[in-house]
């Protein structure tokens, strides 16, 4: 029988200990959509599967931001690291940038796999409706409902979305000489992840170089209530 000394058991120990952290692992990945599911960009990261897990050493980091932009649509990202050894308690920072406005939260998690949902985007979540319209029509391309929203469904909102129904427009003009004036229009409707206290906001830009633009975003805090004509005047 082979005995061991203390300081040989010590690194055995510690030998062990960091195979243990090894066994540990997090998923690591990034997809932002739109409000009505659409993917923009990256994938598996709304749901991750087992592709995107990777041996990690500390807690796992879980971030996701929210962009209201300035031409209405409303934009959901979400990151998944692996954190290191330093947890910091959840949070949610509210900011306004470009004409529209912002959420960025982070939640942190220890154990294996364990950043697989999207809770890190309902830590401030009130959870006031249940139900929206949700559409989107860019320039004609899209839901051919949108503006008048007739025989628009109601759709579940998902928890991280749930502050509200909007709906918003938005439209511009860009001089682009030699090759002559270009106008567009964006029309959206669905689940909020910001709430608006005035019930609307309205947004006007010109630009130097002959660009316009107009937006208005409105906002309600019944199920299915983003259901009006949007005054693109006011």
């Amino acid at each position: 029988m082979k005995l061991f000394t203390f300081a040989q058991v010590g690194i055995i120990s510690v030998f062990s200990f960091k195979l243990k952290e090894i066994e540990n692992s997090c998923h690591v990945c990034s997809e932002t959509r739109d409000h009505t599911g659409a993917i923009l960009s990256g994938s598996n990261c709304f749901k991750p599967t087992s592709d995107s897990l990777i041996p990690c050493s500390g807690f796992c980091l879980d971030k996701m931001s929210f962009d209201w932009t300035i031409n209405g649509r409303q934009l959901i990202k979400i990151d998944r690291f692996c954190a290191g050894s330093t947890e910091k308690e959840p949070t949610c920072k509210y900011y306004e940038q470009s004409g529209g406005r912002a959420k960025d939260c982070q939640k942190y998690c220890s154990g294996h796999a364990c950043n697989n949902d999207l809770s890190a985007g309902e830590i401030d979540s009130v959870g006031k409706i249940e139900t929206c319209l949700v559409c989107a029509n860019i320039n004609g391309e899209g839901d051919a409902n949108c503006e008048e929203s007739d025989n628009l469904e109601s759709e579940v909102c998902p928890p991280y979305l749930s502050e509200g129904c909007f709906s918003a427009f938005s439209s511009y003009s860009i001089d682009a000489a030699p090759l002559g004036n270009t106008t567009g229009k964006e029309i959206y409707r669905g689940c909020s992840a910001f709430a608006l206290e005035s019930g609307f906001e309205s947004v006007s830009r010109d630009w130097y170089n002959g660009q316009f633009a107009k937006a208005r975003r409105e906002f309600c805090d019944e199920n299915d209530c983003n259901d009006k004509i949007i005054d693109v005047n006011m």
